[in-house]
């Protein structure tokens, strides 16, 4: 006990000293920055009005005004420098205020136009100032080569910090000898009875006898208390070696890797990872901001393979090896790019004909009907047998995994089963849109050959199980085929195809937070000066809800009028299909619409003009978006029909959980997750507007508990665990594959 002692009499000066030397330099560092904000304010003030007297002679009116600042004890008063002329004044008059006019700080606040801070002692002297110089070329007196000097006494900071430095010491010496005399005084017996109890069950244990006494250790509180601290302290040991295994090293992907070693990964889909475009001299590697690309390439960083899509880019086909092949990503390549060149006959109709005029509004219930041409269809036919065949032969040879994305390729898997009838590689194909009820899917002329080429796959994911069980009612009625709604597979002869919900997720890279300064000046350079702001990321597409999202914003500034100049929308909105004509149209009639609600409640807030809404109609690359995001006191996330729509994700990643509040539309399949987010009709005006409203007038408490709780989901389920478990699934099949025959196998209609 005596050591305890002796150690707690020499540590409790020392951590007094310590505690008094924080608390002193904190109260002398806002002392000072007191001082330095009044000074600030005070040449600000007077600068003005300085300027014009000294340019109209008025140096009576300048000696009155010193006169009233020099009542105050510490200031000492302030000096005017003319760089034109060389003159320099001080008021009250005093050498050594002229003197300051030479100091290199005010001469460099001159030559910068900017504001010069420092502090400096007299010689001989205890004493220190505080020096402030301000430039005072201002559009009133533009010709004259002014700057004003403020100087300030803050000798007396230093007995000011004195004082809170031995009063803060005392303090603390006192409050902690109490406690250690009450402590020391109430638990020295208890300490002795519990060492004696310990030093008994010790003894016991290591004899092999039961303690007796074993239950009087139990029910103490303290030792409640010691065992449940260790609980929670192993608890954050063992997370915090998971998330660096998670986030660091991804090992538990350990066994998906050691399974995946033979199994060469290849992914096909239309858009590429990376894009090389002539820019006149230059040529410009463009990374594309898309959710497919992002959900994708950490798969491929992680297990390698190739990537086979569309060289979309003027220079693409420049940069390919002898096999047609380049290595990404340039910096640190991990996998290879394939790119299928295609003609503008195959592009117009097979992407934007069949694709994007056919089975894009076909899948999307937005009201937009789809058109079906003969011509696009062949072309899109053509396209898949390209896609199929540039698929490496040595490759199809092996055990590979192929994922095959989109609406792009519904054709590919079994154009791929034909074309290489004896192949051992395992097929998936991941449908990112919404798949139609059966009756709507009707429509299309080709439905049949659409959900043939599907099945050619082993696996077939949507984002949403409504999506799968709208798949399996589509092929009950089109096809002759045996439907297992146990299994929730299509067999067609002895091929089966696996139908099966997987949601896609995001990459999580760390996010690197905007501070309250950055934030303000991002909104300012975009012209935003209100005190909310909300933000939208889409694409220009009629599926998007864009019109719906603006009349929404204009009802909500009718019937809650005191936002007018306070809330400003920005719409980010990504050029989509230019050449399509339906949206050309869409985007005038959004472009008009903006100008509309923008005359009819903009304004000018003093030297700033007032927008209700600011249109951005580019593409941002992902590390701006990450800035966009951060912006946005709301996002609002209105699509009409979708399959995921990963903006939601992405602007819970980003943003910060105290300012963020999401705005969820029914209709995509993120609100099957994110229940915590508003979800609200983007068909009903009334409701998004009074959405708008409730989710600014959340509290910090309520935004950050919904907000954490959707990161966690993120976290949870990533980008990397999506395409695993795409891998996984094909991995798991049993059934191998049987040719496929059209004619074979007969309709189950037994639900």
């Amino acid at each position: 006990m005596k050591r305890i002692y002796n150690f707690w009499i020499q540590v409790i000066p020392l951590f007094s000293l310590v505690v008094a030397s924080i608390h002193a330099y904190h109260e002398n560092r806002i002392a000072f920055q007191i001082r330095e904000a009044r000074i600030a304010f005070i040449a600000k003030s007077i600068g003005d009005s300085i300027g014009l007297n000294y340019l109209l002679q008025r140096f009576d009116r300048i000696s009155v005004l010193a006169k009233k600042l020099s009542n105050e004890e510490s200031f000492q008063g302030f000096a005017l420098c003319d760089m034109t002329s060389g003159a320099n004044f001080s008021f009250p008059e005093n050498e050594k205020l002229e003197q300051l006019c030479n100091h290199a700080k005010a001469k460099a606040s001159f030559i910068t136009g900017s504001d010069q801070r420092w502090t400096q002692e007299e010689k001989n002297q205890s004493h220190q100032f505080y020096t402030h110089a301000i430039n005072l070329q201002t559009p009133q007196h533009s010709d004259s080569n002014l700057f004003l000097i403020l100087s300030e006494d803050i000798s007396s900071l230093r007995s000011l910090w004195i004082k809170s430095f031995f009063k803060s010491w005392l303090l603390t010496l006192s409050i902690l000898c109490m406690v250690l005399m009450i402590i020391s005084s109430q638990t020295q017996k208890w300490i002795k009875r519990k060492f004696k109890l310990s030093h008994y069950i010790l003894r016991a244990i290591l004899s092999g006898k039961k303690p007796k006494l074993i239950s009087n250790l139990k029910s103490d509180p303290i030792a409640k208390e010691a065992i449940d601290l260790f609980h929670r302290l192993n608890t954050l040991a063992m997370y915090q070696r998971f998330k660096y295994i998670k986030t660091q090293s991804h090992s538990w992907l350990n066994p998906l890797r050691h399974q995946i070693f033979k199994h060469p990964l290849i992914v096909i889909s239309n858009r590429e990872p990376y894009i090389h475009e002539r820019r006149k001299n230059t040529i410009e590697l463009i990374r594309p901001a898309s959710g497919l690309v992002s959900a994708l390439e950490p798969a491929l960083k992680e297990f390698g393979g190739l990537w086979i899509a569309h060289g979309s880019g003027s220079a693409d086909m420049e940069f390919l090896n002898a096999r047609g092949e380049l290595e990404v990503p340039p910096a640190h390549p991990k996998y290879r790019l394939k790119r299928v060149p295609l003609t503008f006959e195959e592009e117009k109709g097979y992407y934007y004909g069949f694709s994007n005029e056919g089975l894009w509004p076909l899948c999307h219930q937005a009201y937009h009907q789809p058109t079906f041409r003969h011509v696009d269809w062949t072309q899109y036919q053509t396209v898949n047998e390209k896609f199929a065949q540039s698929i490496p032969k040595k490759d199809l040879e092996k055990p590979s995994l192929i994922l095959v994305q989109d609406y792009h390729f519904a054709l590919l898997p079994k154009l791929v089963r034909e074309q290489n009838p004896n192949t051992p590689a395992r097929i998936a194909l991941f449908w990112h849109i919404p798949w139609p009820n059966a009756e709507v899917f009707g429509i299309c002329p080709w439905k049949q050959n659409l959900l043939l080429g599907m099945l050619g796959a082993d696996v077939i994911g949507f984002h949403t199980q409504y999506h799968c069980n709208n798949f399996l009612e589509s092929c009950n009625r089109y096809l002759e085929a045996r439907i297992n709604w146990e299994r929730f597979s299509v067999t067609i002869g002895e091929h089966e195809t696996f139908v099966k919900s997987i949601p896609i997720g995001i990459d999580t890279p760390n996010i690197t937070s905007l501070s309250d300064l950055e934030v303000s000046k991002l909104k300012a350079r975009y012209q935003i000066h209100t005190q909310f702001c909300a933000i939208g990321v889409d694409r220009i597409d009629y599926t998007k809800g864009l019109l719906e999202r603006i009349s929404a914003v204009e009802r909500f500034l009718e019937k809650y009028p005191e936002y007018i100049g306070k809330f400003t929308l920005l719409q980010i909105g990504s050029p989509s299909r230019t050449h399509l004509t339906a949206y050309q149209e869409l985007c005038e009639r959004l472009q008009q619409k903006i100008e509309r609600v923008n005359a009819r409640f903009g304004s000018f807030q003093g030297v700033h003009p007032y927008q209700p809404i600011v249109f951005l109609h580019q593409n941002f690359e992902w590390e701006q978006l990450q800035r966009f995001y951060q912006l946005g006191d709301v996002c609002l996330v209105t699509s009409l029909h979708d399959g995921m729509n990963l903006v939601a994700k992405e602007y819970v990643w980003c943003q910060k959980p105290e300012r963020g509040s999401l705005i969820l539309s029914p209709f995509t399949g993120a609100s099957r997750e994110f229940s915590e987010a508003m979800i609200v009709n983007p068909y009903s005006t009334e409701e998004l507007a009074d959405a708008l409203a409730a989710s600014l007038r959340l509290n910090q408490e309520e935004k950050a508990s919904k907000m954490n709780m959707m990161r966690s989901k993120i976290q949870s389920r990533t980008a990397l665990h999506w395409a695993s478990e795409l891998i996984e699934s094909l991995l798991k099949k049993e059934n191998s594959y049987a040719p496929l025959h059209e004619s074979q196998g007969h309709r189950d209609n037994s639900q």
